[in-house]
């Protein structure tokens, strides 16, 4: 009786706690003196959340971190720093990466560790390395029946853990092991009998190994079919100019294009980033933007004719005159 109301309470406080906390949202209760540094803190923090270790190996960091203020909803530094990030926004910045990402809440996950034979409780360094991905985390209350049933680290086999684990009402549950300095870790989905992925340590582990494996399982939870959101996000449409733009003469080096169909704010950052690819160009920069037209100037050596001859190549840019173009790339989505 006692567990099964003990159970009910780790529940309930966990269920409150995901709901209290987006995975958008993000505290810092140790920030960095300087705001701007505050910032890309948190930048980091929530894009590692939503995409595990995708964005950081993709230009998107980049981007995010140059245009802070436009994913920003609010921020406050009451009591630490805090900053709420905008959803829409995000995502259409990760959607046209093309990165797999969800803003869902993350799962509970039910910590099962044992050293030399002792089943361990709740640990601070895993308590923070979990709250960096939001991460809820259970700890098993380890009574006779749980001793009995995982006695020693050869009883932690896939079918053991996963009658442990029926109690606890948990999604996925982690299974770490430590004897005479050796360890070994197992992720486990409650909709898998095998792990979903798996590995060895050397014991202890640093708050810093924590960290890295946290980083693991919130990958493998985010290959997972059932977490993958293709999720319809609106849209933010860039209508026609006022006044449209109009292109002048070129500088020695420098070759002026006239971008129409930018519908997005995503298309003028995927366009940009596709133009800085050219062997043929140095640099690329956005000079003037109004509504769905942007005028972008490219510095090159060479021949002006090389870049324009490269500039027919570029995947969804169609060429309306010399210098003129239309952006196809958002009839595709």
């Amino acid at each position: 009786m006692f567990k099964k109301l003990l159970l009910v309470s780790l529940l309930l406080f966990s269920a409150a706690g995901s709901a209290e906390n987006s995975v958008l949202t993000v505290d810092l209760t140790d920030p960095p003196y300087e705001r701007s540094a505050a910032r890309e803190q948190a930048m980091v923090q929530v894009l590692a959340r939503l995409t595990g270790s995708q964005a950081a190996n993709s230009w998107v960091q980049d981007e995010a971190l140059a245009e802070i203020d436009r994913y920003l909803v609010s921020e406050s530094f009451a009591g630490g720093y805090q900053a709420t990030f905008d959803e829409t926004q995000l995502s259409e910045l990760l959607n046209t990466a093309q990165l797999t990402f969800s803003v869902a809440p993350k799962p509970s996950l039910l910590m099962w560790q044992q050293l030399e034979g002792k089943g361990l409780m709740a640990e601070p360094s895993w308590q923070s390395a979990a709250k960096y991905y939001q991460w809820p985390l259970l700890w098993p209350v380890w009574d006779l029946d749980e001793y009995m049933l995982l006695s020693d680290a050869e009883a932690f086999t896939a079918d053991n853990l996963q009658t442990a684990s029926q109690a606890y009402g948990a999604d996925y549950w982690l299974a770490l092991t430590q004897h005479k300095g050796q360890g070994r870790w197992q992720f486990f989905s409650a909709k898998q009998t095998q792990p979903l992925v798996s590995g060895k340590f050397t014991a202890p582990m640093t708050p810093n190994d924590i960290s890295q494996l946290m980083a693991k399982l919130n990958d493998a939870w985010l290959k997972q079919p059932q977490v993958k959101t293709k999720k319809s996000h609106p849209r933010l449409e860039n209508s026609a100019p006022d006044q449209p733009l109009t292109l002048s003469k070129d500088a020695p080096g420098e070759l002026t294009i006239l971008v129409s169909g930018l519908t997005r704010f995503s298309d003028t950052i995927l366009l940009e980033r596709r133009l800085s690819e050219l062997a043929e160009v140095n640099q690329v920069q956005v000079i003037e933007s109004a509504g769905y037209q942007s005028r972008y100037r490219l510095a090159y050596t060479g021949a002006k004719s090389t870049v324009l001859n490269a500039l027919s190549n570029v995947e969804d840019l169609a060429a309306q005159g010399t210098r003129e173009f239309n952006w196809l790339g958002s009839q595709r989505d």
